[in-house]
């Protein structure tokens, strides 16, 4: 879930998400010849049922990559925690609000 949640669109997920994991589950198959990997079922309930972790990693990582500045690391050694703290609550704006919001509805949705 992490990956199609960090690098596909709200209108891609809803669009293709079925072809998605049906193109995932194909490659992984042919990726590992006499192997038994999970069906598409499998995997369609597997990611209903875990899709909470990536959204985990996505509620940082999301507002992060939305914000389109590059973060100082050599800056945030010098700031105080107070500082630290403000500046990732603030990162990403209403756009980063907005994409967690609706991989919040997605995630409701799925269930």
């Amino acid at each position: 879930s992490l990956l199609l949640f960090l690098n596909c669109s709200k209108e891609v997920r809803r669009t293709h998400w079925d072809d998605l994991l049906q193109s995932y589950q194909t490659s992984l198959s042919r990726a590992l010849p006499g192997i038994k990997v999970p069906s598409l079922e499998e995997i369609k309930e597997a990611m209903r049922q875990k899709a909470l972790w990536g959204f985990i990693h996505c509620s940082y990582f999301l507002p992060a990559m939305s914000y389109g500045i590059r973060i100082d690391e050599n800056g945030l050694k010098t700031q105080s925690n107070e500082d630290i703290v403000n500046y990732h609550l603030a990162m990403g704006g209403e756009e980063g609000t907005k994409l967690l919001s609706d991989l919040v509805e997605e995630l409701v949705d799925r269930q």
